[in-house]
């Protein structure tokens, strides 16, 4: 691909006479960025590309005798002037014609070392006229060391922890049998496509904190301001196999993927997966999928899918102070908050519960909860909310305690139940609650004493708390 970027921005100033160029000294080059920063990128990895251009504003042409990198044959920086690849640091006799310009791509490739911390690497793209005129371009960067797990199957019992992030360039097998256990602070960096599977046991025990981070391994950013990391469909999904069961996820930051958590279908007398205190957010399809399993979900986040949010299809399930969202802002088609079934005439999936004690569910639709119940009637499909702001209007009565009702007779509806405002443009969602917001002050507190007294954020729930996973918490007086 950039062999065809080169070629478009190729100048054809090589046709032009030696009359048509300027040796003066007063002949200045100007550039388009004094510095290029880049952005942190994975030791022993080529970065993406950024791109400069040098101006010549002269009413000649006007030759670079030599660029080159300062630091020589040593610098973790390369560059490619005008289609024009460096050799051992530097190109000679670039030509940019009389109000013309060059482009210059630049890539960073930092050596892995053992450190902990990041390497910073500094260095300067020189260049020189054949009148001696002299420009000079700051180059930084910044290298995360990591450790490399290619293709990986767990077998034994495993505990991954440290200061360096793992990334892994192909998928995680979690084998039947065997527990992956994830310490407090350990980050998972996913390449593209690449999954965790769990045919054992994940236990990821992180803490508020040191939160336990699953992510893409792109950390650089897609334009300015605007990180890969924002954007959905990074890497794959945890699947959790039917064989799996007694999974923790505590205290962990999951998002970006193409699905969140995925969970096979199973025996649902047994607990199989339990996440508290947790963040799915930003995924390209459903955040949540249970099918046919026991689930707890405890104090956490769920929001921004191009799917559902959660998706439950039969099975046992429970959600108490979670705050369930769907203000995924890209085009296309966009599942509700919520969606549960207990399957078709060819699937059999009974819903034995599914209980919403505390919650906020909603999002940019004026009804964020599908229900999907099939013709069998004597088949289960018990659900029940309790104490929660809900955005919907096709629940029957008797399955609601002391709800309330997220719509635009209300003042505050949809995101204005949160603050700070979304930036769209940015892709920054904050999921804190408003003064305003009908969620404030309205929760079960016996509910919330007996599941999590403290919220998401790690501030305590009083007399009056609020549903979903944070409190409101009033601004701090001006001094």
């Amino acid at each position: 691909m950039l062999a065809v970027a080169f070629a478009m921005v190729s100048m054809s100033t090589s046709c032009l006479s030696d009359d048509e160029f300027t040796t003066s000294p007063l002949a200045i080059l100007t550039s388009s960025a004094d510095t290029v920063a880049f952005d942190t990128v994975i030791t022993g990895r080529p970065s993406a590309a950024q791109r400069i251009w040098i101006y010549n504003h002269a009413t000649e042409g006007v030759r670079i005798s030599r660029m080159w990198m300062e630091g020589g044959t040593s610098s973790p920086f390369r560059a490619n002037a005008d289609g024009t690849m460096f050799v051992d640091g530097s190109a000679t006799n670039l030509e940019i014609g009389a109000k013309d310009s060059l482009c210059v791509f630049l890539f960073v490739n930092i050596p892995a070392t053992d450190d902990d911390t990041p390497v910073s690497q500094t260095d300067r793209l020189l260049f020189m006229t054949e009148g001696g005129a002299q420009g000079a371009i700051v180059l930084t960067a910044s290298g995360l060391n990591v450790n490399v797990l290619g293709t990986t199957v767990i077998s034994s019992d495993t505990t991954l922890g440290g200061k360096k992030p793992y990334l892994i360039s192909d998928s995680l097998f979690i084998a039947p049998g065997a527990t992956l256990k994830l310490e407090a602070g350990t980050t998972l960096l996913f390449h593209a496509k690449a999954s965790l599977i769990v045919g054992g046991t994940l236990k990821a025990a992180g803490t508020l904190a040191k939160p336990i981070t699953l992510r893409g391994d792109r950390l650089d950013n897609m334009f300015d301001g605007q990180p890969y990391d924002r954007i959905p469909g990074q890497w794959g999904r945890i699947v959790i196999k039917k064989e799996s069961y007694a999974n923790e996820l505590k205290f962990c930051h999951i998002h970006s993927a193409t699905e969140g958590i995925v969970c096979d279908s199973s025996n649902i007398d047994r607990e199989k997966l339990r996440i508290e205190s947790s963040v799915i957010h930003n995924v390209a399809g459903d955040a949540l999928r249970a099918c046919m399993s026991r689930i707890v979900v405890i104090n956490s986040q769920i929001t921004n899918a191009r799917g559902n949010c959660v998706n439950l299809q039969g099975g046992h399930s429970l959600f108490v102070h979670c705050t369930i969202a769907n203000f995924y802002p890209f085009v296309g088609g966009r599942g509700p908050a919520l969606s549960y079934t207990n399957g078709t005439a060819q699937t059999s999936w009974p819903l034995t519960q599914a209980r919403f004690a505390n919650c906020i569910i909603t999002g940019y639709s004026s009804d964020e909860i599908m229900a999907y119940p099939c013709d069998d009637e004597s088949r289960a499909f018990n659900f029940k909310f309790e104490n929660s702001l809900l955005c919907t209007d096709s629940i029957q009565a008797e399955q609601i305690v002391q709800c309330c009702w997220d719509n635009n007779t209300k003042t505050v509806w949809r995101e204005k139940n949160f603050e700070p405002e979304f930036d769209l443009d940015y892709l920054l969602f904050s999921f804190t609650l408003s003064e305003k917001s009908q969620a404030v002050g309205r929760a079960n507190s016996e509910i919330s004493q007996e599941f999590c007294p403290v919220d998401l954020a790690g501030i305590p729930r009083g007399a009056t708390p609020c549903m979903g996973c944070y409190e409101y918490v009033p601004p701090q007086a001006m001094p």
